[in-house]
């Protein structure tokens, strides 16, 4: 290749593509809206092959560069990303160039609305604890193209719908744990987001993988794709896993009375059965679920000391998943709940339902979704306090949650302007936790 890279925007895997690209002695060419009128960042400031260039400058590098990856974040309406594809060129992210190019064969990747860190986390530990050569990529934490993926056997990668949208095929298999509502504005529609999730099975060949058998159904996929329930199955509050004795995992670690936390469970080892059908799997899945200490804004209790129980589920923007945290913290008795974000068009139903089968919940409700949830909870005869942003409805439970409450920060939507993201607004959650 003679041509230059160009990176449309620089975050995190921008940054790690920079990078990588540079130390291989490539030319690469950043295209990011804070160019030209601010200095480049840190990862390219100092090497001559690398150019930081605004919007405006960057159409005549579209016909030079020999590869045109970008962020995530980048949506399919850029106008570089139409003009790139007007012209015929493939476009993917920095995630998928590396599947398609450089990932080892045993690489798996991972997505869903919901479940798809947590399996991630947990399919990790099943195949460490197997003796193999393992590491968690991705959404989870380290991007793949961070050099250390490629010496590992099983890279287990977490994907997002953005990384999906164009990924190419490649040696690795796919899992979807669940399929919801969701980044309905950035995809166009439900349909299109759906259909970025189950990309990779439509492909020539289709990717091998797994899913839930309703989604198999539904999606009417390949027969490539195998259902979890095949391989390992969810008995009452046991798991069978094929050719193994059921195993309970909360009588190893509590952690685990939560439904979807088993349901992730199910999925690294149905992952596990299908790709070794004789392997015994039962010691190394007692060891993962004895080691398992939970993930950041995933039910993550983050205080307790002021009689108060404090959990951070920040990343449960559907409404599906803050019903699984109320059904897993209602059973302790008072909850005070917050939700609430930006409104993505989501069903509300089931949360009102949810919640009118709990009088232990006390509900205050902020944001963009309130308008549409309102009339939700009024119509399930939920009773709630409407508190208009997420810095008053902080500043309310930590007023008024009684002593032995747990305040449960679950927000059934996505974060909105101040807060970048689910771990911006956990942040200030925490803060909040810590200065009560």
């Amino acid at each position: 290749m003679s041509g230059p890279v160009l990176l449309i925007g620089l975050g995190v895997e921008g940054k790690a593509a920079a990078r990588h690209f540079l130390g291989q002695g490539r030319e690469i060419v950043v295209v990011d809206q804070r160019a030209p009128g601010t200095p480049p960042p840190a990862e390219i400031a100092h090497s001559p092959k690398a150019h930081w260039v605004g919007e405006s400058e960057a159409a005549k590098w579209l016909e030079k560069a020999d590869l045109i990856l970008r962020s995530p974040g980048v949506p399919p309406t850029h106008p570089l990303v139409e003009r790139g594809l007007a012209a015929d060129r493939l476009i993917t992210t920095p995630t998928g160039y590396w599947l398609a190019s450089e990932a080892p064969e045993g690489t798996v990747t991972i997505t869903g609305t919901k479940g798809k860190s947590t399996t991630t986390a947990l399919l990790t530990d099943l195949l460490t604890a197997l003796g193999e050569k393992a590491g968690a990529f991705g959404n989870i934490g380290t991007p793949v193209l961070s050099e250390t993926a490629i010496a590992l056997d099983y890279p287990v990668v977490e994907v997002s719908s953005y990384m999906l949208h164009d990924v190419p095929a490649g040696p690795y298999t796919h899992m979807v744990t669940s399929l919801f509502r969701d980044h309905t504005p950035w995809h166009g529609s439900e349909a299109a987001y759906r259909a970025a999730k189950l990309r990779p099975f439509g492909l020539r060949p289709p990717i091998p993988g797994l899913a839930p058998k309703a989604v198999i159904e539904e999606a009417a996929l390949p027969l490539s794709v195998g259902a979890f329930e095949h391989y390992a199955a969810l008995e009452g509050e046991g798991l069978s896993v094929r050719g193994e004795a059921l195993l309970i995992p909360q009588q190893i670690n509590s952690a685990f009375t939560s439904h979807p936390l088993r349901l992730a469970l199910r999925a690294a080892a149905a992952w596990a059965r299908r790709r070794w059908p004789d392997r015994p799997l039962t010691d190394a899945l007692i060891d993962t679920v004895r080691r398992y200490r939970g993930l950041p804004a995933r039910q993550e209790i983050v205080a307790s000391h002021d009689g108060r129980i404090w959990v951070n589920d920040a990343l449960a923007t559907i409404p599906e998943a803050t019903v699984h945290a109320i059904d897993r913290f209602a059973v302790l008795g008072r909850v005070v709940l917050l939700v609430g974000g930006q409104d993505r068009g989501q069903d509300f139903a089931p949360l009102a339902t949810s919640l009118a089968d709990y009088d232990c919940v006390t509900t205050g409700i902020f944001g963009g979704i309130a308008d549409r949830l309102a009339p939700r909870l009024r119509a399930a005869g939920v009773a709630f306090t409407p508190l208009g942003t997420f810095e008053s409805a902080l500043a309310w439970v930590t007023s008024s949650a009684p002593k032995g409450a747990t305040i449960l920060f679950s927000p059934s939507a996505a974060s909105e302007p101040p807060y970048a993201d689910y771990v911006a607004r956990g942040a200030a959650f925490r803060a909040a936790a810590l200065d009560a």
